[in-house]
C-alpha cells in the first residue's frame, strides 16, 4: 500500500448571504507547503502530542510479533490537506482561518472528529488522527481508518452566524473528501451537533440531494442517532465494570469514589451515568476550575448550571473550589476520569496521583513518561482507545442509519455499544495476560496487528 505524503492547499473566502443561502469564492492558497518538520514546530503542545504518539508506536514496533518497517510506515498519513478560509465577520472584516484534514489510510472509509480550537494545527490533528486510527482498528466492529480535521480558531471568538459560515465554507472546500466510502467526520472539541447539522446542510446544497450519513453526531431531529450523545460517558462505565470482572474483583459501583476532570459531553454523561449507578462523584471541573465535596457532589445541580452556560465554580455552595491540577491529585479517589484535553497527566504530576484507576475519557490525557511512572506505582490505566470508544462505536451505527435509512432505537444503540466494548476489553486483557503487557500496550498491539492484516490484504509485503 502506498503512503505518499500528499499535501494540498487552497484558500476560500466565506461571505455572509441571506438566511439559508451561502456564497464564497476560491482563491489560490496563501499557505506555503512547508516541510513536515517545519510545520510541526508551529505549536509546541501539538508537537508534544505527536512526539508522544511516535514514542508509543516505537514501543509497539519492538514487540516480537510486529514485522519490521511497520513503524515508519504508520507514522505517515496517506493524505493531508491544508486550506485557508477567509471568513467574513459580522462587522464586515475578513479573518483568515487555517484548517487541516489528516487521513491515515484511504483503503477503507475514514472516521474522526472535526475540532474548532486554537491549537488544532497540523501537528495536533496528525496526532489525533493517529490515535483514532488505533482506536477504530482495536474494535472489531469498526472497519474504518483514522482521520481528523482541525479548524484553527477559538470558537468563543466567533458568533454563531460566523461559526456557521466557517463550517459551511470548510464543507464546501472539502466536500469531495466526504461521502460514501470516504471520510465521515463527527463532533469533537468545539464542534457539536449544531455544527454537524451545518455540514449536512452544506453538503446537501452542493450535491442537490440529502445525505444524512455524511457526518455523525447530528441532533436527533436531524437524522441523528438516539443514544449517541451519551454513548461516550456510558461506555466508560461499561469498560470499567468489565475491567473489574477481568480482574476478578467484585466491586460495586456504589462503593466507588470518582473524580472527573472535564465537563463537556464525555464528562457530563460520565457524571450522570456514574451517579445514576450510585457511585459517589466527589470532584468535577471544567476549564475554569472545579469543585470538591468528599461526601459527594450534587451532580444534578452542576448539570443544570452547565445547561445554563455557567461554569461549575460559580457556586461555592456546591463544593469547595479547587483547580484542575488539584483535582488530578486528590486523595481518597478510586477512579480518576480525565475527560477534558490531552497531556494533563505528565511526569511532573504522575508521582502525586492518588487514584487507584485512571479511566481515560479524553484522547491522549496521559503522556508516555507518566505511563511509566503510573505502572511502576501500580496504578491501573485504562487507555483512551479502549475506554472512550463508545462515541465512535455509536457513530458507526449513525452512519449506517444515515446511508440505509435503517433507524436504531436508543436501547439497541446502548446494547450494541455495551457488547462491543465488553468484547474488546476481554480481548485486551487476554492479550495482556498472554504477553505480560500493560493495558495500553496490549490495546495498541491489537490495533497494530489489525492494521497489518488490512495492509497485507491490500498487497503490502514486508
Amino acid at each position: 500500500m502506498q503512503n505518499p505524503f500528499n499535501i494540498t492547499g487552497m484558500c476560500y473566502i466565506a461571505n455572509p448571504g441571506t438566511p439559508g443561502s451561502y456564497s464564497g469564492t476560491y482563491q489560490p492558497s496563501l499557505i506555503q507547503h512547508l516541510p513536515e518538520r517545519d510545520r510541526l514546530k508551529r505549536d509546541s503542545s501539538g508537537q508534544r502530542h505527536w512526539e508522544d504518539c511516535r514514542l508509543r508506536l516505537a514501543t509497539l514496533a519492538t514487540l516480537d510479533n510486529v514485522p519490521g518497517g511497520i513503524h515508519d510506515l504508520m507514522l505517515h498519513p496517506e493524505k493531508s490537506t491544508n486550506t485557508n478560509i477567509s471568513l467574513r465577520l459580522d462587522n464586515g472584516d475578513l479573518r483568515n482561518v487555517d484548517t487541516v484534514i489528516v487521513e491515515f489510510s484511504l483503503d477503507r472509509p475514514r472516521t474522526g472528529g472535526i475540532r474548532i480550537d486554537p491549537n488544532a494545527d497540523y501537528a495536533e490533528i496528525k496526532a489525533q488522527a493517529l490515535r483514532m486510527h488505533w482506536k477504530v482498528n482495536l474494535h472489531e466492529a469498526l472497519d474504518y481508518s483514522g482521520a481528523r480535521s482541525g479548524i484553527e480558531i477559538a470558537p468563543s471568538l466567533l458568533s454563531m452566524q460566523e461559526q456557521e459560515r466557517l463550517v459551511k465554507a470548510f464543507t464546501r472546500l472539502n466536500y469531495d473528501r466526504l461521502g460514501d466510502n470516504k471520510y465521515c467526520p463527527s463532533t469533537d472539541l468545539g464542534f457539536g451537533p449544531r455544527h454537524a447539522e451545518w455540514v449536512r446542510s452544506a453538503y446537501h446544497d452542493i450535491k442537490g440531494y440529502d445525505c444524512p450519513g455524511v457526518i455523525t453526531g447530528k441532533p436527533v431531529y436531524s437524522s441523528g442517532l438516539r443514544g449517541r450523545l451519551e454513548s461516550g460517558g456510558v461506555g466508560l462505565k461499561i469498560v470499567l465494570r468489565e475491567t473489574f470482572r477481568q480482574l476478578g474483583k467484585n466491586v460495586k459501583t456504589q462503593d466507588l469514589s470518582v473524580a472527573i476532570q472535564g465537563f463537556g459531553t464525555i464528562g457530563r454523561w460520565a457524571a450522570h451515568t456514574f451517579v445514576n449507578s450510585r457511585a459517589k462523584v466527589v470532584a468535577i471541573s471544567d476549564s475554569t476550575g472545579g469543585v470538591y465535596a468528599p461526601e459527594g457532589l450534587n451532580v444534578q445541580a452542576l448539570l443544570e448550571r452547565k445547561r445554563e452556560g455557567k461554569p461549575v465554580t460559580t457556586n461555592p455552595l456546591l463544593g469547595r473550589p479547587i483547580t484542575n491540577d488539584e483535582l488530578l491529585v486528590l486523595r481518597g479517589i478510586d477512579v480518576l476520569i480525565p475527560a477534558a484535553v490531552g497531556d494533563v497527566i505528565s511526569e511532573d504530576n504522575a508521582p502525586d496521583i492518588q487514584a487507584k484507576i485512571i479511566l481515560e475519557g479524553a484522547n491522549g490525557p496521559t503522556s508516555s513518561g507518566a505511563d511509566r511512572i503510573l505502572n511502576e506505582r501500580g496504578i491501573l490505566v485504562i487507555p483512551d482507545i479502549l475506554a472512550n470508544a463508545g462515541a465512535v462505536t455509536a457513530s458507526h451505527l449513525e452512519r449506517i442509519q444515515g446511508t440505509t435509512k435503517q433507524f436504531f432505537t436508543q436501547k439497541y444503540v446502548h446494547e450494541f455499544v455495551g457488547q462491543q466494548l465488553r468484547e474488546t476489553t476481554q480481548r485486551v486483557f487476554t492479550q495482556a495476560r498472554e504477553h505480560n503487557l500493560d493495558l495500553r500496550t496490549s490495546a495498541g498491539l491489537l490495533a497494530m496487528l489489525k492494521v497489518i492484516t488490512v495492509m497485507q490484504h491490500s498487497g503490502w509485503e514486508h
